[in-house]
C-alpha cells in the first residue's frame, strides 16, 4: 500500500511531534532587528500563543536584544506540551518576511498594479473612518461590508456590529462552523465545539469522513488522537483517497465522492434493524425513533453498497465495528463542511448515527454542553437557539455570496477586508476581481500583502501574533479546561500596529466602539479575564494558561438537552419550522461529465489554507502542490508521476501554469486531488506569487446548500491536458 512520500506516518508524527529545541535564526537574512518602537533589551522569555494556525499552541519565544531568538512549545502544558509543528517553527520567517507590510499605504495606480504611496497612520485612519462615516450617512449600514476572519478580527467585526452592518462574512464560519452548527443544534441543542469536545483518552472507535488528520494538522487534538490510537482505538475511515490517515485506519472506506449521507443512513438502518443501537439511552435521551426506523429503511445494505460503490461486506462489518465498540465512539464533526451542497443532512446523519449508539455524555463519545462563562446570563438553551438561528439563515447577509451579489449590484459602497482572503477562500477569483472593482472604496488589514491587499484602496499593516497580544480563550476540549492568552513578544516591526489600536482609532474618529473602549488591548483582556476573577499576570505566570477547576460532569440521567422537547431529536423540530426536511435525506450529487473527473482538495500539514505560501522555510519543503491521480487512468491517458499537466473545469476556466502528476492507487478513479492555497496572484509574494495551481480558480461553480445558505465547492470537474 503506497503513500504519498513525505506524508508517511513517521513523518507526519516526526513533525507534529518536533521536541522544542532552540530555533536558531541568525541564520535568515532577514533576522536582524526590524526597524520599529524602541527594542526591548536583555534575554526575555514570553508565554504567547501561535497563531500560524487555529490550533493556538502553547508556544514560548526567547527574545534577546529586540530579537526572536527561538520559539518552542511551552512546557508540559496539556494542549501541545513542548511540541511545536513545522508551520510554528516557521513563524520566525513570518515575523521576518521581507514581502510583510510595514507601512499604511494609499493606491496611486489601477487597483491591482500595486502602486502604492507611503502615507501617515493619522492619514489613513481618517481616509477609512471618513468613507464609512460618509456611506453610512448616505446610504445606511447596508452599503457597507466586511470580509474578516481570524483571532485578530474580533474588534473590527465589534466595530462593524455597532453600526449595524449585517454583511459581515467569516470564511472560518461559513466553511467550517455553519453546517455543521446547523446540524447538531438542531439535534443536541448544543455545538460540538471547536476543537470539538471529545473523549479521546476513552474512546473504543473514532469514525473519520473526509477528515485528514495528520495532513490537516492541529497539534493538540493530533496528539490526543494519536494517544487514543496507541490505547488501542480502532478507526474507521471513509474517503475517497487514501490519505496518510487512512492509511493507518482499521477499515478504509474507499467511497463514491459525495456519497457520505447514504453509508451514514445505511450503518443507521443496519443498527436499527438488528437491534444494535443503545435502546435504553434512546428511550432515555431521544425523541423520533418511528419515524427514524422507517426513514433509514430506505436504505439497505444493497442499495447503499450501489450507491457508495462499496461492498455490502464493507459496510457491515464497518457497522458491526461501530456496534461492538459503543458507547466509547467517536463520529467526528469535522471542521470544512462546505461539500456538496447536501451537508447539513450528512452531518445530522452523522449526530444521529453518534446518538444511536449512545455516545453523547458517555465516556469515549462526545461531552456535553461546554464550560459557561461565570454569571454568565445567557443558559445554554438561549445561546444555542441564537447559534442556530444565525446558521439556519439561507439568505443571510452576511453569506459571501450575498456579499458578492450586493457588490455586483452596485449597493456596497466601502468594502473592508481583513486577516481573509476571499480570492482563495470562495470559489472562482476572476468573479471576486470584478465584484471587488464595483465598491467605491476598498481597505484592508493585513500581514503580507495577499490578492485583497492588491485590490484595495488604503492598506493598513497589522502586527504579527508574535507583536501583539491575544485574545482569552477558553479552551475546554481539554480537562481540566484552560483560559490562554497570547503575550506580545517584540514590538511591531516597522509601522505594524495591534489590530486593537486599529479598530480602537477607527472607533475614536467614528464616536462608536464600545469594545474597543479601553485604552490598550491588555485592558481588554482585563476585563474578559474579570468574571473568572483572574488578572493577565496570572497567566503570564503560568507560562500563557490558567488551569479552571474542572467543572463536574452532567449527570446524564438529569441532563436535560437544550432543544425544543429537552431531548435529542432525531426528528428535528427546528428543522420542520425552518420549512427544511426533518430527518437526513441523501441527494446523489452530480456526476462528472464524460473524460472529467471530480475535483477534491484539502490541506498540507506543511501549510495554512493559503497564509503560509510565502514562509521560506515551509516553501522550500513544499513549493508547489501536486495532482493525485488514480494509476489506472494514468495508464490509459499515458501519463506518469512527475509529468506536467493543465487543467480545464467543465466551464472551459483552465489552470494558468502547469501541475505535477502524483500517480497512485490511493485514490479512486472518478476524481482528482490538489492542495488547496497554492496559485496566488499577487506579485508582492515574493515566493508565492504563481507557485503551484489554485484549486479556486478552477471552481466556477458553487452549489447552494438550501438550509444555511452556504455553497458547495466539490461539484467542479476538471479534465488534464498535456503539454506539449
Amino acid at each position: 500500500m503506497s503513500v504519498k512520500s513525505g506524508f508517511t506516518r513517521r513523518s507526519l508524527l516526526q513533525a507534529a511531534g518536533v521536541a522544542a529545541a532552540a530555533l536558531p535564526l541568525r541564520s535568515l537574512q532577514a533576522g536582524a532587528a526590524v526597524p520599529g518602537g524602541e527594542a526591548w533589551s536583555e534575554e526575555r522569555l514570553v508565554p504567547t500563543v501561535c497563531g500560524m494556525c487555529p490550533a493556538h499552541c502553547l508556544v514560548t519565544a526567547k527574545v534577546r536584544d529586540g530579537r526572536l531568538e527561538s520559539l518552542t512549545g511551552t512546557g508540559d502544558n496539556p494542549l501541545n506540551g513542548a511540541r511545536i509543528c513545522a508551520r510554528g517553527m516557521a513563524a520566525p520567517d513570518l515575523l521576518y518576511d521581507p514581502d510583510r507590510l510595514k507601512y499604511p499605504m494609499k493606491r496611486v495606480g489601477p487597483r491591482g498594479s500595486g502602486q502604492w504611496q507611503r502615507i501617515s497612520w493619522a492619514e489613513a485612519i481618517d481616509v477609512v473612518s471618513l468613507r464609512m462615516e460618509q456611506a453610512l450617512r448616505r446610504h445606511g449600514p447596508e452599503s457597507l461590508a466586511l470580509f474578516a476572519a481570524g483571532p485578530s478580527a474580533l474588534y473590527i467585526k465589534e466595530l462593524f456590529a455597532e453600526f449595524g452592518v449585517s454583511r459581515v462574512n467569516d470564511s472560518r464560519y461559513e466553511h467550517c462552523h455553519c453546517n455543521r452548527e446547523a446540524a447538531y443544534l438542531a439535534t443536541f441543542g448544543f455545538a460540538p465545539g471547536a476543537p470539538a469536545r471529545l473523549d479521546y483518552a476513552n474512546t473504543r472507535c473514532l469514525v473519520l469522513l473526509g477528515s485528514h488528520f495528520g495532513e490537516n494538522l492541529m497539534l493538540p487534538e493530533f496528539r490526543r488522537f494519536t494517544a487514543a490510537r496507541e490505547q488501542g482505538a480502532r478507526l474507521i475511515v471513509a474517503d475517497p483517497r487514501r490519505s496518510v490517515i487512512a492509511a493507518q485506519a482499521d477499515r478504509h472506506l474507499m467511497l463514491k465522492p459525495g456519497s457520505d449521507t447514504a453509508l451514514l443512513l445505511g450503518w443507521i438502518n443496519y443498527l436499527l434493524q438488528r437491534d444494535l443501537f443503545d435502546r435504553d439511552y434512546i428511550a432515555s435521551h431521544a425523541l423520533g425513533l418511528d419515524e427514524l426506523r422507517e426513514h433509514a429503511a430506505a436504505y439497505p445494505l444493497e442499495r447503499v453498497a450501489e450507491l457508495t460503490g462499496l461492498t455490502p461486506r464493507e459496510i457491515e462489518q464497518s457497522a458491526r465495528l461501530l456496534a461492538a465498540s459503543a458507547p466509547a465512539v467517536i463520529i467526528h464533526p469535522g471542521r470544512h463542511s462546505n461539500w456538496y451542497g447536501n451537508d447539513v443532512h450528512r452531518l445530522r446523519a452523522q449526530a444521529i448515527l453518534s446518538a444511536l449508539l449512545g455516545a453523547p455524555g458517555r465516556p469515549g463519545g462526545m461531552s456535553l454542553v461546554g464550560l459557561n462563562e461565570p454569571g454568565a446570563e445567557v443558559t445554554p438553551y438561549a445561546r444555542g437557539r441564537q447559534r442556530l438561528a444565525r446558521a439556519l439563515q439561507p439568505g443571510s447577509k452576511e453569506r459571501a455570496e450575498e456579499i458578492f451579489r450586493a457588490l455586483e449590484a452596485d449597493q456596497i459602497k466601502v468594502l473592508g477586508c481583513w486577516g481573509q482572503n476571499p480570492f482563495q477562500g470562495y470559489p472562482n477569483p476572476y468573479r471576486t476581481t470584478l465584484a471587488w472593482r464595483r465598491a467605491e472604496f476598498v481597505f484592508a488589514t493585513d500581514v503580507l500583502p495577499s490578492e485583497a491587499c492588491l485590490m484595495a484602496d488604503i492598506i493598513l499593516p497589522e502586527a504579527t501574533f508574535l507583536e501583539r497580544s491575544g485574545r482569552v480563550e477558553l479552551r475546554d476540549e481539554v480537562d481540566p479546561p484552560l483560559l490562554t492568552a497570547g503575550f506580545p513578544a517584540l514590538q511591531p516591526a516597522f509601522e505594524a500596529r495591534d489590530p486593537y489600536w486599529i479598530a480602537r482609532q477607527l472607533s475614536i474618529r467614528l464616536g462608536r466602539g464600545r469594545g474597543v473602549q479601553y485604552p490598550e488591548a491588555s485592558s481588554r483582556l482585563e476585563h474578559e479575564l474579570a468574571p473568572w476573577r483572574l488578572r493577565l499576570e496570572d497567566l503570564r505566570r503560568g507560562q500563557g494558561y490558567v488551569a479552571l477547576p474542572a467543572p463536574p460532569a452532567p449527570e446524564l440521567d438529569e441532563f436535560r438537552f437544550p432543544t425544543i422537547s429537552g431531548k435529542i431529536e432525531l426528528v428535528s423540530r427546528d428543522l420542520v419550522e425552518a420549512g427544511q426536511a426533518p430527518l437526513p435525506h441523501f441527494h446523489p450529487p452530480p456526476e462528472p461529465p464524460e473524460g472529467y473527473f471530480r475535483l477534491l482538495y484539502g490541506r498540507s500539514p506543511l501549510h495554512t489554507l493559503s497564509s503560509t505560501q510565502n514562509n521560506r522555510r515551509l516553501m522550500d519543503r513544499e513549493g508547489e502542490n501536486e495532482l493525485w491521480l488514480n494509476d489506472e487512468v494514468a495508464d490509459r491517458l499515458g501519463l506518469g508521476s512527475g509529468e506536467r499537466v493543465l487543467l480545464e473545469n467543465q466551464d472551459g476556466l483552465t489552470s494558468l501554469r502547469t501541475v505535477r502528476l502524483y500517480v497512485s492507487r490511493d485514490i479512486r478513479a472518478d476524481a482528482v486531488y490538489l492542495v488547496h492555497g497554492f496559485g496566488q496572484r499577487s506579485h508582492l509574494l515574493g515566493r508565492a506569487f504563481h507557485q503551484g495551481v489554485s484549486d479556486a480558480a478552477l471552481m466556477s461553480r458553487a452549489t447552494a446548500n438550501p438550509v444555511t445558505g452556504t455553497h458547495a465547492l466539490r461539484n467542479n470537474f476538471v479534465r488534464l491536458r498535456k503539454v506539449p
